[in-house]
């Protein structure tokens, strides 16, 4: 067996083609397949296109030339014929390129650039005659005097080489344009003022009511299409405005379809109203679930923030973190209140609890907290410790040194301290109706600064570790507060 694998393996090798020739041939296969499809139509290629075909063969052929090829190699003898019959083919082409006329000059670009609006124009006036209402000439004629007007705004910089090559034509082609324009013009616009005419005295006739219907029904489109940009919702006012108005036009519009539900949806005359009315129902609709998804959100938003609050002042009080209740608990209570009241405004079907009782209590059981943590003894107040084992421990330690010497370079610093374990948090949250992601871990840092009578203070810094950007970490405001809420002097001898 070992000596038929090695028998037909150096057969294989004795017919296959070196890496030089096979490499080539790989690589260019395509090429010349493309150069022989070509030359079996060769007189009717462009010079562009012939100019490059010479191009492709020389190269082609220049590679092919330079092969030492293998000899009695059915491959490579294929391939050296197939690019040896096309060689008659290139010296005709080349001759041909060799004596083509040059090409006209071309137009600037600025006047190529305007060769669509002046074929446009063109077009126009070749169709109006084959159009059959005197609205549509009157249309197609006026998008012609627009677009020819483009084309002559720019070629005032060139009207003095009008009758130079590469100008001739084109200045050739406005005169035509604008010809053509003066031929028609006056009959056009004679038969559109005749047709409008008539077309004003029989929608005279009409009932005066569909025009004001159809106004009714436009100018509905038009609010709740600008409502559902959300811009309503962040008004209680608004909301109760925009959801009893929603129920008396529901009606009215539910009133309109049935007043012309017979009528035919072919009638020009009803045609566009009927097509009115369905589609505001539609807007309705689609502003019933607008409505609906903006008050869920809300909802959730407010229980979210309801179920967070409480133990946000509780950590604030046992940890003796002033920042918690100063920057991040009122401010979610205020946030919270604010967004009760908007829920409030919509109208209660029943599926929501009653937020604003649930608020009021949260709201006295964070007071109270607050308030006792704020009487807490001196004698026992002390700075959290500095348990932080963290592998940015030295990172933190140097930006919240940094920072606080900046601000305040003659304290006199007794230590600093990190407390606890980093805590994360990835959820969720909802601003003007949009729902974004936040995913953050942090920790407190502390800065002890000697006071005076023996005491000291301490001051939290809020890092943060941001996971959606690299883990990045930040430093919150960096600076001392008068708390309302918690002691922050210390005894130095509680140090």
């Amino acid at each position: 067996m070992r000596l038929i694998i090695l028998f037909v393996l150096s057969i294989h090798l004795a017919f296959a083609l070196p890496y030089p020739q096979r490499t080539l041939i790989e690589r260019n296969s395509q090429t010349l397949s493309r150069l022989e499809k070509e030359a079996q139509d060769f007189a009717n290629l462009s010079d562009q296109k012939k100019q490059q075909w010479v191009k492709s063969y020389k190269s082609l052929k220049s590679k092919t030339d330079k092969i030492n090829w293998q000899k009695g190699n059915k491959q490579a003898e294929n391939w050296k014929n197939r690019v040896a019959a096309l060689s008659s083919v290139a010296g005709k082409l080349e001759t041909a390129v060799s004596t083509a006329p040059k090409r006209m000059p071309e137009p600037p670009y600025e006047l190529r650039n305007q060769n669509s609006n002046l074929k446009r124009a063109e077009q126009n006036l070749a169709k109006i005659n084959s159009l059959k209402t005197a609205k549509e000439k009157k249309q197609y004629l006026d998008e012609a005097i627009k677009k020819l007007g483009y084309a002559e705004t720019a070629s005032k910089n060139y009207i003095n080489r009008k009758d130079k090559k590469g100008f001739k034509d084109w200045f050739k082609r406005i005169e035509s344009v604008k010809a053509g324009i003066s031929k028609v013009e006056a009959a056009v616009n004679e038969a559109a003022n005749k047709e409008k005419a008539g077309a004003d005295a029989k929608q005279a006739e009409l009932t005066a009511g569909i025009e004001a219907e159809k106004e009714f029904l436009i100018e509905i489109n038009k609010t709740y299409g600008d409502s559902k940009r959300g811009n309503e919702f962040k008004d209680a006012k608004a909301i109760k405005q925009i959801t009893s108005r929603i129920k008396n036009d529901r009606k009215a519009v539910n009133a309109l379809a049935e007043k012309h539900k017979d009528k035919n949806a072919n009638d020009k005359d009803y045609k566009n109203l009927l097509m009115n009315i369905k589609s505001t129902k539609r807007i309705i609709e689609d502003m019933d679930k607008f409505i609906a998804n903006q008050k869920d959100l809300l909802s959730r938003a407010v229980m979210a923030r309801l179920k967070r609050i409480k133990p946000m002042a509780e950590k604030a009080a046992s940890t003796n973190t002033p920042m918690l209740f100063e920057r991040m608990v009122i401010p979610e209570l205020n946030q919270t209140q604010e967004k009760v009241s908007l829920l409030a405004a919509f109208p209660n079907d029943g599926s929501m609890g009653d937020f604003g009782s649930e608020y009021k209590k949260l709201r006295s059981e964070v007071m109270e907290i607050a308030k006792k943590a704020k009487v807490s003894a001196l004698e026992n107040n002390k700075v959290p410790s500095d348990s932080f084992k963290g592998s940015e421990r030295e990172k933190i330690m140097d930006m919240v040194k940094s920072a606080w010497k900046s601000r305040y370079p003659t304290d006199k610093i007794l230590e600093y301290r990190i407390n606890g374990n980093w805590e994360r948090r990835s959820e969720w949250r909802e601003a003007a109706g949009d729902l974004y992601k936040v995913d953050y871990s942090a920790v407190y840092a502390y800065v002890v600064t000697k006071g005076s009578e023996g005491m000291a203070e301490f001051h939290s810094v809020h890092v943060t570790k941001d996971h959606l950007n690299g883990n990045k970490l930040e430093l919150g405001d960096v600076g001392k507060t008068n708390h309302p809420f918690i002691n922050n002097k210390v005894k130095i001898s509680n140090l």
